[in-house]
């Protein structure tokens, strides 16, 4: 009996131990494969990071701002990131919807031409152009992931520069979201003095009360107030933060084309390729630096390509309706009788005029500055001599020519109309 149970605690070491080699292999085995593949996730993760590091750097408070106001979130995002952003859209849609109740024809009525009643379009223009613009940044964020791409190829040029020239890059960019963000509050401000104040404050922003705009009750009720002011104050925060938004990014793309610019040009003119003096570099090699430059400015007219995808449909809708609502405004202006130009009416008209002609200004200004750097190097391509060179290199440098006579990109509206200077 001894003897059997001796046998069986034997065996069943013999099992155990068999076992534990068994599992010490496949640990053996899985551990390394887990560590490299851990290594390569975490290698990738250090990569993208730094990939953005000077892009986040720059707008790291813009982005925070428009994460609050719903304007900014990645593909990638958590699913509530993505629902708060798409709240905010939907809302500020079914908001815009009901100032359609603010005309006659809603309640079956005529409408009389009036200052009044171009007040009412305006008024509409300016919610529609801002929550267009909130829609189309949440399209590129989401429909093949147009403005992360748009992002990581900036990133990709921003991270080769030194942090001083970045930082003056970052103050440009703040200085106009401090801009937006002042004029955006002093409209909201300014829709609170209309609600809450007196009577002859009232008139600027009581169609944020529509439908009940005409009923007692929506002028005492306090709740319902602060509602229409919170969108109200979406409105305005949107209205300017998009505009900001894209002069960050033609911010951006300036400065990689004046980098590359200067890099080109100290190619061009440091006695290498314009004049017969003695070469210092091999032939070979300066067209190895040539071709790296060439290839170079082709992936920067890639991403002005990449912006303009982005952005066309933002332009063309920014100047066709701040265009009319400019004239608009001008006209009620024109009514000099007393009717409609009065109480806070005095500041908020001129205020959303000059807003409308600095927006109308900064957008194309700006969207031919990207186009009037893209080209500025041609004068100084034509200038090289080519007489000493291989006809590869002269080939490179017709190619180039070419490409920036008839082939530079621009930023367009509604991918019609080149903005050019």
């Amino acid at each position: 009996m001894i003897i059997e149970i001796k046998n069986k605690v034997d065996q069943s070491t013999i099992d155990s131990n068999t076992k534990s080699e068994k599992n010490s292999r496949y640990v053996n085995i899985l551990l390394p494969w887990f560590k490299n593949t851990f290594k390569k996730r975490c290698s990738n993760l250090e990569v993208n990071s730094s990939n953005c590091r000077a892009y986040c750097d720059i707008m790291k408070y813009p982005l925070f701002l428009m994460r609050i106001v719903g304007l900014f979130h990645r593909k990638n995002d958590k699913w509530y990131y993505k629902a708060y952003t798409l709240s905010v859209i939907v809302i500020l849609w079914l908001s815009f919807v009901r100032l359609f109740s603010l005309f006659e024809f809603w309640y079956g009525g005529s409408e009389v031409l009036s200052a009044k009643l171009v007040y009412k379009i305006v008024f509409i223009l300016w919610c529609f152009v801002t929550v267009t613009s909130g829609t189309i940044f949440f399209i590129n964020q989401e429909k093949h992931s147009r403005e992360n791409q748009l992002i990581h190829e900036f990133s990709y040029y921003l991270d080769k520069y030194s942090n001083k020239k970045i930082k003056i890059l970052k103050r440009k960019i703040l200085f106009y979201f401090l801009i937006g963000i002042f004029a955006s509050g002093f409209n909201s401000i300014n829709g609170i003095i209309s609600l809450f104040g007196p009577d002859y404050f009232y008139e600027a922003f009581y169609s944020f009360l529509a439908p009940f705009h005409k009923v007692t009750w929506s002028r005492q009720n306090i709740p319902y107030k602060i509602l229409n002011n919170i969108l109200l104050s979406y409105y305005s925060f949107i209205w300017m933060i998009t505009m900001c938004y894209y002069l960050a990014h033609c911010e951006i793309i300036l400065f990689i084309i004046k980098s590359f610019n200067h890099e080109f040009r100290e190619l061009v003119n440091n006695h290498i390729l314009v004049s017969q003096k003695t070469i210092n570099e091999s032939v070979y090699e300066v067209e190895d630096n040539f071709d790296e430059l060439r290839k170079k400015h082709l992936k920067i007219c890639k991403i002005t390509q990449q912006m303009n995808k982005c952005y066309q449909e933002f332009v063309g809708f920014t100047l066709i309706i701040y265009v009319t609502i400019v004239l608009m405004f001008l006209y009620i202006m024109t009514d000099w009788n007393g009717n409609c130009i009065q109480g806070i009416m005095a500041i908020l008209y001129p205020f959303w005029v000059v807003s409308g002609l600095i927006i109308i200004i900064l957008t194309v200004i700006f969207g031919a500055r990207v186009q009037e750097h893209s080209s500025n190097i041609l004068e100084d391509l034509l200038q090289i001599n080519v007489a000493e060179f291989t006809n590869s290199l002269c080939f490179k440098i017709n190619i180039m020519i070419n490409k920036l006579t008839h082939g530079v990109p621009y930023l367009t509206a509604f991918g019609i109309i080149n903005i050019s200077k």
